[in-house]
Order: C-alpha cells, then structure tokens, then sequence
C-alpha cells in the first residue's frame, strides 16, 4: 500500500483545515485529529498509509494546500 510521508510544514500553515482533513480521509476523532496534526506541527514525521496510489496522490496535493510537506514515499 502507498505511504504518504508528512515531514513538516510552510508558513501560512492552515492547522484546523488539516485536522479536518485528517479526521475525514482517515475516520479519526477530533483528538486523534489534532493529535495528528500538532506532531506535523512539531515536525514529527507521519507515515500515513492509503489504499491506492491514486488516494496517495489525491491526499498529498490537499495536505500541500493545507500548507503541510507531503509526498509520497517512493520505496513503499
């Protein structure tokens, strides 16, 4: 399965946008939603793992709009 790889973030960083993000791709609560998103904002990198490349591509260009530095790991 494709792993999208969430290493840090920009300035103009939208955190609430993010959480919610995160809380509809992947079905967390709103504290595992935060929780994912203050480790982006600590720099802790996320692994996220996804069905299909296509949902990988799909969830790297919405965390990139969400200010977030996502790509897709390309060994997994």
């Amino acid at each position: 399965m494709p792993i999208v790889v969430v290493a840090g973030w920009i300035p103009g960083f939208d955190k609430i946008s993010c959480t919610k993000l995160m809380r509809s791709r992947f079905g967390l609560n709103l504290r595992d939603g935060k929780r994912t998103t203050d480790d982006i904002l600590a720099r802790r990198v996320q692994r996220l793992e996804v069905q299909s490349d296509a949902e990988a591509i799909s969830l790297v260009l919405d965390l990139t709009k969400v200010g977030a530095l996502a790509h897709v790991d390309p060994v997994a």
